[in-house]
């Protein structure tokens, strides 16, 4: 499971562990940890539950300008609010998705935060706006709550000098007036006789089917049914959801006029695209009063009437059909700058195109439906426009757009047709002073480049060389199922697999129509890498963003903008450079001979040192990372002095080459031209078909064991338990200080017989809880020689068996099966030595080492090779722990010392000023010390 921290989550997480909990509380209703404010914003706040200004202690996010008081804090919030702005009612949600915006407000919610909404509806309120005090509207009251705004509204008495409009008539407010006071609402006022005579539900003549709503927070672009103009963002409109009908709340009062020559209501426009006349709302016929027919037209290919043009537009226009700028008379509507020529007007239009932009044939559909952009211009296309599109894609062009004059690209032309870009691209030559990059390769263009020079694209241009190397589909080896797409019509909001950043709007993209893969044009790179420590092909990133993501192998953090070796397909496989596999050999300009991959200090170098040095750059090295080493020169490099030959090789830049990781884990670079990758897919998908044989998982293997099996393979631990069991810790303290043997022994019975050694030795028939690092049970099995062993651990044994030879020779244990859990047992172990520094080792993690080689010893493998390391390393833990602890003691005594120094000084120092009632005392205690209490009184 992918889990994303943002810097800002993180800084407040980390601010939040020094706070107590009175300081530093969660609330669910904010995705955010909220605090206690000392000194509240100068800004004006309110409580989030009351919607009152802060008055007793208050949490809140200042990042978030989120607020609640302690007192509102605990408060019960309702699963169900009737709200007055919306007639439904509203359900508590408590995790917000992104791009989510109260209808209130109009503000952004941030992610994660508690809401108020509908889901029918798509209406969603945040929690402060929800809870603002208010009362239904009744009449002449000082705040109403009124469903024409999300928020209360107070009566106000408006001057003339403020000029301010009401939000409903848009006349000018003079006298009374409602409005919100709330910030961002400071421009919404309203008439009180708008208010009064405004109604939630109405039944309108234009529409007698179905009653209309007030809204006033529409998302989808759609069209006035009566003037025909867009219904912006959050203005008042009537709609019908059933049948998709609007009105703007101003054309809703305008009269409606009978007319013989029409069966429905038509409606008086007094100026309108230059002609006067009776209008109807559903078919726009018009009966013009003005215009005669010749200077007024309809055409199918438009929504709205084309009127003849006297003088055309001072900008470049062109016709629709022939693409060509208007000569002869010319038809147009300047609204949606639509023309068409008088000659082109009758011309017929092909019921289906074959267009170079997309590789499937368009269709002509003569009614567009709101929000559909042209692929092309990328431009909203009207209301009812004709358009050619292809469905199952979802792609679309205007008429415009698609009859542009082109050819198809066949080499040099002076004007081609090319599937990069909608419009024809014409040969054109860039100055270096322009500064205009390719729209593929995002490099600047010098010289002969192909442009687009209309209005909508003129940054498109691209290089000569990325036409010719780009093609329209491709085989990727990182995704074998199915060929990739070209597209640069991205609407659906998806990842790039490769560098995992969004794919912004009309970016060109290679995507499988089937899955969810998708990659820049960028991001297809040739190179791939096969690796024994991985199922699929990897490839090499040169940078992965501006997100850091956590290394399979060492889970530590690799950060944004670092090189990193991922799977494509497995979105949490990452690797760091120097943890995954990397080229075993390499030529570099540091060093005259080819230098090799190592893990391990040179021959020439003594793990007794405490410094070691890079021969490269000549400065201190880490000895735990892996170097390139010239064994006969006794030659040291460390990776960052060699990153560039590292890269290129990783990258392909010198073809096939062979790779190691630092566990020895093989691997190598694959560099496969198109031809291949179509032709390895194509195998695939040929095996797909036959029947493939099972392979078995490490789950298989464990579930498969015999209950005489698993009691062998539990039992190899119980039976060296022996008679005495070491509680308590591992170190003696108190001895360690006396430097005793006695604290040395005692640490390593604790080894041999501690009692967390077989707490976990349970035979409760779950065979997984033998093992005491974590299993990854799906990784499948393969063969070694005659071992079976999983595939993360197959470098480890043939090592193994390289270096120390068969050391399962001397055990007793016959089945295949039962011997690879040991062999698993004994590549765990290695397995995370090899990835721990000796500074990092813990108490637990050192006893699970030394307790997987006792099984392993007792059960017959000869491993005294492993055993004499670890006894090393545990000399090692044991004395850091001694050196730790004497230091820290040291310091404690000296800081004693110190103190009582320092005490002993101020009592000389009061000694020596000490006053006569003082003196007289210590005079009478010298005096009487050798006399009795009682002495004279008698």
């Amino acid at each position: 499971m992918d889990f994303w921290l943002d810097v800002k989550c993180a800084n407040f997480l980390e601010s939040a562990i020094e706070k107590t909990e009175e300081q530093f509380r969660t609330h669910f209703g904010h995705q955010h940890p909220l605090e206690l404010l000392d000194n509240l914003p100068t800004d004006p706040i309110f409580c989030c539950v009351c919607g009152k200004y802060p008055s007793d202690p208050t949490y809140g996010c200042l990042e978030c300008h989120f607020f609640v008081h302690r007192s509102c804090f605990e408060r019960s919030w309702p699963e169900e609010i009737q709200h007055f702005y919306h007639p439904c009612l509203l359900t508590l949600s408590e995790n917000c998705i992104p791009n989510t915006f109260c209808r209130a407000c109009r503000l952004l919610l941030p992610q994660g935060t508690a809401f108020y909404g509908c889901k029918r509806c798509n209406f969603v309120m945040d929690v402060g706006c929800t809870f603002l005090a208010s009362t239904e509207y009744a009449g002449n009251q000082e705040q109403v709550g009124h469903f024409l705004h999300g928020h209360p509204l107070s009566l106000s008495k408006i001057e003339e000098s403020n000029q301010i409009d009401c939000y409903l008539c848009e006349k000018p407010c003079n006298g009374t007036a409602y409005g919100c006071g709330k910030s961002g609402c400071e421009d919404v006022y309203f008439h009180k006789s708008c208010v009064d005579e405004t109604q939630q539900e109405i039944l309108s003549i234009r529409h007698t089917q179905h009653p209309l709503t007030l809204l006033d927070h529409h998302l989808t672009p759609s069209r006035c049914n009566s003037c025909h103009g867009f219904i912006e963002r959050f203005t008042h409109f009537y709609q019908c959801a059933i049948c998709n009908f609007n009105l703007h709340w101003k054309c809703n009062v305008k009269a409606a006029t009978e007319y013989e020559g029409h069966n429905h209501p038509l409606i008086l426009w007094e100026n309108i695209d230059n002609y006067y006349g009776l209008k109807c709302d559903k078919f726009q016929i018009t009966t013009t009063i003005k215009e005669t027919e010749e200077q007024f037209r309809t055409h199918f290919g438009h929504y709205y009437p084309l009127v003849l043009l006297d003088i055309l537009p001072t900008d470049p226009i062109f016709c629709c059909v022939c693409g060509k700028y208007p000569s002869d008379p010319t038809y147009g509507c300047l609204q949606c700058h639509f023309f068409i020529h008088g000659s082109c007007f009758e011309r017929s239009w092909p019921k289906e195109i074959q267009h170079f932009y997309h590789p499937c044939l368009l269709t002509l559909y003569k009614d567009c439906m709101p929000t559909i952009r042209c692929g092309a211009c990328r431009r909203h296309l009207p209301l009812g426009a004709a358009i050619y599109g292809c469905k199952p894609c979802k792609f679309f062009m205007d008429v415009g757009c698609t009859f542009l004059a082109s050819t198809e690209y066949a080499g040099n032309q002076e004007q081609i047709g090319h599937f990069v870009h909608g419009h024809p691209l014409s040969l054109s030559k860039i100055e270096e002073s322009n500064q205009i990059d390719c729209y593929l390769c995002k490099k600047p263009c010098n010289g002969t480049t192909y442009g687009c020079g209309r209005s909508s694209c003129k940054d498109v241009y691209f290089h000569e060389s990325c036409l010719d190397e780009t093609r329209q589909k491709i085989y990727n080896i990182h995704h074998p199922q199915h060929p990739l797409t070209l597209l640069d019509h991205h609407i659906i909001s998806s990842r790039c697999n490769s560098c995992r950043e969004f794919i912004k709007d009309f970016t060109h993209v290679y995507g499988c129509d089937k899955c969810d893969f998708n990659l820049h044009w960028k991001c297809n790179v040739k190179a791939a890498i096969e690796y024994e420590g991985h199922n699929h092909r990897l490839q090499f990133g040169t940078n992965i963003g501006n997100y850091s993501v956590l290394c399979r192998a060492c889970s530590s953090t690799i950060e944004c903008k670092s090189h990193v070796i991922r799977c494509l397909s497995c979105k949490d496989f990452n690797l760091h450079l120097e943890c995954g596999p990397l080229p075993y050999r390499i030529k570099d300009k540091c060093h005259i001979d080819s230098l090799t991959l190592t893990n391990s200090l040179g021959e020439h170098e003594d793990e007794t040192d405490d410094e070691f040095y890079c021969d490269a750059c000549e400065n201190k090295r880490d000895p735990r990372l892996p170097t390139y080493q010239c064994q006969e020169c006794q030659y040291v490099a460390e990776l960052k002095c060699v990153i560039s030959e590292v890269i290129s090789t990783l990258a392909g830049e010198y073809g096939d080459a062979e790779l190691r990781s630092p566990l020895g884990q093989l691997g190598r670079v694959l560099l496969i031209n198109p031809k291949d990758a179509k032709h390895m897919i194509q195998n695939k998908e040929d095996q797909l078909l036959q029947p493939l044989p099972a392979s078995r998982s490490l789950s298989d293997i464990l579930d498969s064991l015999s209950e005489a099996e698993k009691k062998e393979l539990l039992s190899s631990g119980l039976q060296i338990r022996g008679s005495e069991i070491v509680t308590g810790n591992p170190f003696d303290d108190e001895k360690i200080l006396q430097f005793s043997d006695e604290s040395y022994s005692h640490f390593m019975k604790f080894l041999h017989h501690g009692e967390s050694f077989y707490e976990e030795f349970q035979l409760d028939g779950n065979i997984h809880k033998y093992y005491s690092f974590k299993l990854d049970l799906d990784d499948k099995v393969v063969y070694v020689g005659d071992h079976m062993v999983t595939r993360k651990y197959a470098s480890i044994i043939r090592s193994l068996l390289s270096k120390h030879g068969d050391v399962s020779v001397g055990s007793s244990t016959s089945s295949p099966e039962l011997k690879m859990c040991f062999f698993h047992v004994l590549c765990e172990c290695i397995y995370s030595m090899s990835n721990t520094s000796v500074v990092e080792i813990t108490d637990d993690k050192l006893v699970k080492w030394w307790r997987s080689l006792i099984i392993l010893q007792s059960a017959g493998f000869r491993i005294e090779f492993a055993f004499d390391r670890l006894k090393r390393v545990a000399h090692a833990h044991f004395g850091a722990y001694v050196r730790k602890l004497v230091d820290k003691t040291r310091q404690e005594l000296d800081r004693d010392i110190e103190a009582l120094t320092e005490k002993r000084k101020r009592i000389i120092v009061a000694e020596s000023a000490k006053s006569s009632l003082v003196v007289e005392c210590l005079r009478e205690a010298e005096v009487l010390k050798q006399s009795k209490a009682g002495s004279r009184l008698l």
